[in-house]
């Protein structure tokens, strides 16, 4: 029987964590006072956000989409459950290992 699986995509490194702290080292080295600027701007405004508006829409949200997302997850997993063959690759056994030593390749491989 053939499996088939998702097309693996690596992420995009230009969104990583580690990349936006060096692009903001960076424009903080070249442009100190604009930098220390909108530091200071962003301080500001989030100072000024009523905090307890945004913890109550947080607080609403979240209860209100809770419910939607365990059900979705518990018939996602009673599907997983019930029928094995669906499920991915990822959570099948894994692939065997190959060796890849010296006596298990090929001869055309051997001094190649």
């Amino acid at each position: 029987m053939m499996t088939m699986t998702a097309p693996h995509y690596p992420a995009d490194p230009s969104f990583s964590l580690p990349h936006l702290f060096s692009r903001l080292k960076a424009f903080a080295s070249r442009e100190p006072i604009q930098a220390m600027a909108l530091a200071v701007g962003a301080g500001l405004v989030i100072q000024l956000l009523p905090k307890r508006a945004i913890i109550g829409t947080a607080t609403t949200l979240g209860s209100t989409l809770i419910y939607p997302a365990l059900l979705t997850l518990g018939l996602t997993k009673a599907i997983e459950i019930s029928f094995p063959a669906l499920r991915p690759c990822a959570l099948t056994s894994p692939p065997p290992l190959i060796d890849l030593s010296d006596e298990s390749r090929p001869s055309q491989w051997v001094n190649a």
